[in-house]
């Protein structure tokens, strides 16, 4: 599908954090500020775990509370522990599909804008233009002169509303 903007999910979409702790002997339970002071939180099953730069198969670790990692086997005295929390939830109302859609708030353009349908600004053919207000309910609101071509009827329907025909 295409979207104004970046397509939600693509590769610039993705975080990381990085967190790494400096193991005693026997160590195996890693939570809390690591070496640099960060405090551990990741979100479980987006997250991976380095041991001295390898990188651990999910059975050679555990975690719990979404801040603590518990290795399998015991470190050893200085390994590096490396837990690399990803962050994918990038907010997907950020984007606006090219092809349906919501806007909401102000929206402001420049340039010309044509299209056909409920709530755009053709109505039979005939392009309406400056100081032009469509409502949802597809009456039309003209403020300033209005200039009327050959062949081009403008009527006054049984709801009061004014239409080109």
């Amino acid at each position: 599908m295409s979207y104004i903007g970046t397509e939600p999910k693509d590769i610039r979409s993705f975080g990381r954090t990085k967190f790494d702790y400096t193991a005693t002997q026997g160590q195996t339970a890693f939570t809390g500020a690591d070496d640099d002071g960060k405090t551990l939180g990741f979100i479980d099953g987006q997250m991976e775990v380095y041991v001295n730069g390898i990188l651990m198969d999910d059975s050679d670790f555990s975690t719990s509370t979404n801040n603590t990692v518990t290795l399998t086997s015991a470190a050893n005295l200085n390994d590096i522990i490396s837990v690399v929390a990803l962050q994918t939830d990038i907010p997907n109302s950020d984007y606006v599909p090219a092809s349906g859609g919501t806007f909401t708030g102000s929206v402001t353009h420049s340039g010309s804008v044509t299209g056909s349908g409920v709530g755009m600004f053709r109505r039979n053919d005939q392009t309406l233009s400056t100081n032009v207000t469509i409502g949802a309910t597809e009456n039309s609101v003209v403020g300033g002169p209005i200039t009327v071509g050959t062949g081009v009827t403008l009527a006054v329907t049984t709801g009061g509303n004014l239409s080109i025909v």
